[in-house]
């Protein structure tokens, strides 16, 4: 959604049509796109930007409705990734663009400006490596540029300043309890990368959102440690704070996925929301308004609701939904919360 509110929802369609019944991993799809005006009208016609054997789409939109697509797509024996890309609200979307041969695709971002910043992968196992490739506005896809990190995983988060941080973490299992590191990387608005900042070690990644940024480039970053929720926010200009322990001594149920996760608005509200098993599995959550401190656990959850998959986020006001369905999938439970403590 972008600042007017009007929304642009992109889904992958079956080409076969209603009667095509279910489609294996490597069906064809058509990626289509379609908007929703502020007086909650959708658009008669979607768009759609691609066509093929498609996985891994997604979709970022600014303030003012410009707004990227990327998505993988095998062709013949080759893996390479597509976008398209719209400069406004209302505006057409470009005809697919190709960014990058013998690639994966990655998380996306776009900033207040129209910049988009991709996350890519090349390789396998232990010779994957990472890149990150951008587009500005006018100037199309520039060359992606390899990352620091060998084969860790890659989690992004972009500010509306142009802002980008990257989140690399390696987990090793072995006799004892599994440990890992973890590093970010940031990139300023005008495209530079600094040097990687080593995190604090951990247990286990979160699986969920673990890392989100303001409008002015403070990001708050997640992790476990043990049954420990940890959290550790940075500046403007990328120092980062001391860690503090969020929640402590969380049972996490395996039936739930995700196990935390969080979100960070222009302003820098936060909201972290985890999973815990106690009777059955719960929900909990706690907000903190930008410059306050933390507001103590709030379960959001019922118990005669059994947690089975959630999802939050943020407006600009401080005001956030959380939505999470139970575990017989029949039923889709919405909290809104005010920016109150």
């Amino acid at each position: 959604m972008d600042a007017t509110g009007v929304q642009t929802l992109m889904w992958l369609s079956d080409e076969r049509g209603p009667s095509g019944g279910p489609s294996p991993f490597n069906e064809y799809f058509d990626v289509v796109l379609a908007d929703r005006n502020q007086a909650g009208g959708w658009s008669s016609s979607p768009t759609v930007v691609g066509t093929g054997h498609v996985w891994n789409a997604r979709l970022a939109v600014n303030s003012s409705g410009a707004a990227v697509v990327t998505w993988g797509q095998s062709d013949g024996p080759r893996l390479n990734v597509y976008a398209s890309y719209r400069e406004a609200a209302g505006a057409d979307w470009t005809q697919t663009e190709l960014v990058a041969k013998d690639a994966s695709s990655g998380e996306v971002g776009i900033d207040d400006a129209g910049r988009v910043l991709l996350l890519l992968a090349r390789g396998n196992n232990k010779r994957t490596r990472t890149y990150a490739a951008r587009r500005t506005p006018t100037g199309g896809w520039e060359v992606p540029r390899r990352l620091a990190g060998g084969d860790l995983g890659g989690d992004l988060t972009v500010g509306a300043n142009g802002s980008a941080v990257v989140l690399r973490s390696r987990i090793f299992y072995g006799s004892d309890s599994p440990r890992g590191s973890q590093f970010t990387l940031r990139m300023t608005p005008s495209g530079r990368w600094q040097p990687p900042v080593r995190q604090p070690a951990l247990t286990d990644a979160v699986v969920g959102r673990s890392l989100d940024m303001d409008a002015k480039g403070r990001v708050l970053l997640a992790w476990w440690v043990g049954p420990d929720l940890m959290v550790r926010r940075s500046r403007p200009n990328g120092v980062w704070r001391r860690p503090c322990v969020l929640a402590a001594g969380v049972e996490r149920p395996y039936s739930v996925d995700p196990d935390a996760q969080l979100a960070v608005n222009r302003r820098g509200d936060a909201l972290v929301i985890w999973a815990n098993k106690g009777q059955v599995p719960e929900l909990w959550a706690r907000y903190k308004p930008h410059g306050q401190g933390w507001s103590s656990p709030v379960k959001v959850t019922r118990t005669s609701s059994p947690l089975g998959s959630y999802a939050a986020d943020l407006g600009a006001e401080g005001h956030g939904a959380i939505t999470w369905m139970p575990r017989n999938g029949r039923e889709i439970h919405v909290v809104r919360t005010s920016p109150t403590r």
